[in-house]
């Protein structure tokens, strides 16, 4: 499935599965925006996805959905 990840950058689409993990959403992103996983905090409809360990579909992330992206390393 595609989901939406916008950021500062713009939105980028990116292919996953339901049963993905949050930490392998934050892989793709960062393969593609050079931000460390470690750096990025996603929300799903004002939620934290805070659990790099859950599959997407534990936050009903379906197809076309978009996540935003927050780079911690803008707010130092």
């Amino acid at each position: 499935m595609m989901v939406n990840v916008s950021s500062k950058f713009g939105t980028l689409a990116v292919d996953v599965n339901s049963n993905d993990s949050v930490f392998f959403l934050k892989e793709r992103i960062n393969l593609v925006l050079q931000i460390p996983s470690e750096y990025q905090q996603l929300y799903f409809e004002g939620r934290l996805l805070s659990y790099n360990s859950s599959p997407l579909d534990d936050y009903n992330i379906e197809e076309d959905d978009t996540v935003t992206l927050v780079d911690t390393r803008d707010s130092v």
